[in-house]
């Protein structure tokens, strides 16, 4: 201990002595312990930290299809619930869930929420007990009972205010009183971002559905943990044979083309599409870090030879190398303690950004905190670091021969070829690490502005609002045309506004609705199945509204009410798609989920693609109805106006409480707005990406500089007998270039045989571009080389100026 501590204090007087190169390395090292130690952070909570559930490994979630990252699959109906429920070998128990919104009174103002409906057994299946009350009982879901509702710990905090007492007391939901009876814990938004619960029985849609509950309509998804010592594999086969049975059981509900039943665990699952991205990053800041790794070591090796004579006199005089290197290690560590100390400080400030990021991919990057996991971490990193760095050129200085450094002259170290080898080769691997991370930031980046010249098929500044009214106040057309249709006329009358529609989708919002049609001309051919379209309803002015054009014929008009000859309009790709070479204005199509033999519509009208899942998915087919014809509670108001729609918000929300003072209106965004959402998770890792990429970029920049200005330094006699023996300032400059550019040259090679080695991994995250785009490459290698070469020129500036007589006097 005692000879720790001297190792300490002479560690902390060589850094004080040098106080440029202590604050060149921890900075250095803060950069990169803090990149991993944020990425980390996030890591640490959705892939190590357990799920706040009893025993998660035995939740799986029964679906249609094999698990996938983009696709959502398709949902049970009732019957069907009920028959995997009483049938299944393998389950503890099965639980349902699916989701509305529904508007919630009895607080200062009508709040819209969204309810999760689930069965009874859900909270006790998952293993969650309540932080205030209690959790469902089966008697709640018997026929009759008292509707109740239970709160989500964050919708406790932010809309209840944290009040204590709130279980027991009574709000309105659906024109009926609703206990609330429990507050959750915190849980992960899965599977949901459910703001309330309720179980089946209080749930009106639900029970609406009534016997026999028809097995077309599907609306529930189904949960369950599995039995002790139950297996995967055991659980898919069972699934599969009660999918067998019911396919041969109830053969006209399933098609050829229908997915057949799988199960996934519910924890990948909740990670999800963040895999792919969450290991980029961790492979982007762990090369960063490497990269650090690799500037510091060159620094620390520069420094020691520096010391060189102190060290090996030291040698002469008795201390063992072993205690040499200790000491060396001591100051490297300690210089790496220093950086991850302030790399903690870096870390406090980039995790919320990356948990908000992260948010975008999982529901379990809520609550991300550096914890005692993310500090131990960040320990062992700092340790990791300094011992990295520091041992090679400790171990390399510790090995200098005595005599011949004794034998130096004053002023001159020994410079083994051994430690020209090590710098040149960290810097080599700067160069190719660098090279990867700029052309993973420079593909993102390029993706992202593919995607940002992808047509939407809508105006932008057009503002949106949910208008979701509820089903048991709003029974019938007649009520719900009484209400849009002052609020047409209303809003439209507004100062500022010029026009005002109303739809059923929210362009590039997702929530496709896609039942299947047919041509009424032309039967099916034997094992042809019927095509899908997304089903929309939309007002007479909702085109106009959101800027998409008409193609061909027209859209819908005054006359198109009920009781009129049922009219649609179709998108451009369905026409292209259906109809190839033909005028599909005045045919019919049979729209099957409407009635049991279907319904026939005629086409009057042709318009514009929309792309409704995104902007990196093609346009998708698209019905639409005439919202007169069909009707429809659930709609997005859309209102173009001269100015700044915004100044618009408060009006339009007087204008609904005039004719209902109990409608909210929610999701205010403008049609902008819900672009920027679509093209953030991209955007978001791009510049992450880029953001590595600069400080790698810049870390390797100042490596380069110092190896050559270090080398000029060696190299000051040869240079200065050059200069005495005719050479002038060009050669002396290409002499000095052309050992940093051959670095620089053999370290791009290097960066694009890896670049194309890890470029499979950036495929999942890009748009439009190709992994290996030769253009990508290119600026990314000038650009390097071009930059590169400047950071060699200034420091080979200084050998031309090198005075011969001065160092021949020397």
């Amino acid at each position: 201990m005692e000879t720790l501590k001297r190792d300490i204090a002479y560690a902390l007087r060589q850094m004080y002595r040098n106080p440029g190169f202590t604050l060149a390395v921890v900075l250095m090292l803060a950069l990169g312990i803090g990149a991993n130690t944020a990425v980390f952070s996030v890591a640490s909570q959705v892939i190590l930290r357990p799920l706040p559930f009893r025993e998660a490994g035995q939740l799986v979630h029964v679906r249609y299809g094999e698990p996938s990252l983009v696709e959502e699959p398709l949902q049970f109906s009732v019957p069907e619930f009920k028959d995997f429920q009483a049938q299944n070998r393998t389950f503890t128990g099965l639980m349902e869930y699916h989701t509305m919104s529904f508007i919630l009174i009895g607080r200062e103002e009508p709040d819209r929420v969204q309810v999760g409906v689930v069965s009874a057994n859900f909270f006790d299946l998952l293993g969650v007990r309540p932080y205030l009350g209690r959790t469902f009982r089966p008697d709640d879901e018997a026929k009759g009972a008292e509707q109740v509702l239970m709160l989500s710990y964050a919708y406790w905090r932010s809309k209840i205010g944290g009040d204590p007492k709130i279980v027991g007391k009574t709000l309105q939901m659906n024109g009926l009183p609703i206990t609330i009876i429990g507050v959750l814990p915190p849980l992960p938004n899965y599977p949901g971002q459910d703001d309330v619960w309720m179980p089946t029985e209080s749930c009106p849609f639900r029970k609406a559905l009534g016997p026999p509950n028809t097995r077309n309509l599907r609306m529930i998804t189904i949960y369950g943990r599995l039995k002790p010592g139950a297996t995967m594999e055991q659980a898919k086969a069972d699934v599969s044979a009660i999918e067998g049975r019911l396919r041969k059981e109830y053969p006209e509900f399933y098609t050829d083309n229908t997915e057949h039943v799988s199960i996934a665990p519910v924890q990948e699952e909740m990670i999800g599409a963040f895999r792919p991205t969450l290991l980029i990053l961790l492979g982007t800041v762990g090369l960063v870090l490497l990269l650090t790794c690799a500037n510091v070591g060159i620094l620390y090796s520069i420094r020691l030879l520096s010391r060189e004579r102190e060290i090996v006199l030291r040698a002469a005089l008795g201390a063992p190398r072993g205690r040499i290197v200790r000491q060396l290690l001591t100051e490297g560590m300690l210089l790496s303690v220093l950086g991850g100390v302030a790399g903690l400080g870096i870390a406090a400030l980039a995790t919320r950004p990356l948990a908000l990021y992260a948010q975008r991919f999982t529901p379990l990057a809520d609550n991300v905190e550096i914890d005692g996991r993310v500090l131990a971490f960040t320990l062992l990193l700092s340790f990791l670091t300094g011992l990295l760095f520091g041992l090679i050129p400790s171990l390399q200085v510790a090995r200098q021969s005595l005599v011949n450094v004794l034998k130096e002259s004053a002023g001159r170290a020994t410079l083994g070829a051994g430690r020209h080898r090590l710098r040149n080769a960290l810097i080599l691997c700067q160069v190719a690490i660098s090279f990867v991370l700029l052309i993973a930031a420079g593909l993102a980046i390029r993706s992202t502005l593919k995607l940002n010249e992808v047509q939407t098929g809508v105006q932008l500044n057009v503002l949106s609002m949910a208008v979701n009214l509820p089903f048991t106040k709003y029974t019938n057309g007649a009520q719900v045309g009484a209400f849009f249709q002052p609020v047409y006329q209303r809003v439209g009358a507004l100062p500022g506004v010029l026009s005002v529609g109303a739809g059923s989708r929210l362009p590039l919002a997702g929530g496709e609705f896609t039942p299947t049609f047919r041509r009424a001309d032309r039967p099916l051919l034997p094992g042809q199945s019927e095509p899908r379209a997304d089903q929309r309803t939309s007002s007479i002015k909702y085109f106009q509204t959101v800027g998409i054009p008409v193609v061909r014929g027209r859209t819908f008009n005054e006359t198109d009410i009920a009781g009129a000859p049922f009219v649609v309009v179709i998108t451009n790709s369905l026409a292209r798609r259906h109809f190839p070479g033909e005028d599909p204005v005045g045919k019919q199509i049979i729209i099957s989920n409407m009635g049991p033999n279907g319904a026939a519509a005629t086409i009057i009208g042709v318009v514009g693609d929309t792309r409704q899942n995104g902007l990196d998915g093609e346009p998708s087919d698209a019905i639409y109805f005439a919202f007169r014809q069909r009707g429809g509670i659930n709609m997005n108001l859309f209102v173009r106006s001269e100015g700044d729609p915004y100044l618009l918000v408060s009006q339009i929300r007087e204008v609904i409480r005039s004719i209902d003072p109990d409608q909210p209106i929610d999701n205010v965004q403008t049609l902008e707005e819900v672009r920027q959402n679509a093209m953030a998770p991209l955007r978001l890792t791009a510049t992450l990406l880029g953001l590595f990429s600069v400080i790698a970029f810049s870390i390797m920049v100042a490596g380069i500089s110092w190896v050559v200005a270090f080398g000029v330094t060696e190299r000051r006699q040869e240079i200065g007998v050059r200069a005495a023996l005719g050479a002038d300032r060009g050669n002396l400059l290409g002499l000095v270039l052309k050992q940093g550019l051959f670095l620089v040259l053999s370290g791009l090679v290097l960066g694009a045989i890896l670049a194309l080695a890890v470029g499979r991994f950036l495929s999942g995250i890009l748009f439009g571009i190709e992994p290996t785009d030769p253009a990508t490459f290119v600026l990314v290698a000038l650009g390097i080389f071009l930059v590169a070469g400047i950071a060699c020129l200034l420091p080979a500036r200084k050998a031309t100026r090198i005075q011969p007589a001065l160092i021949l006097r020397g």
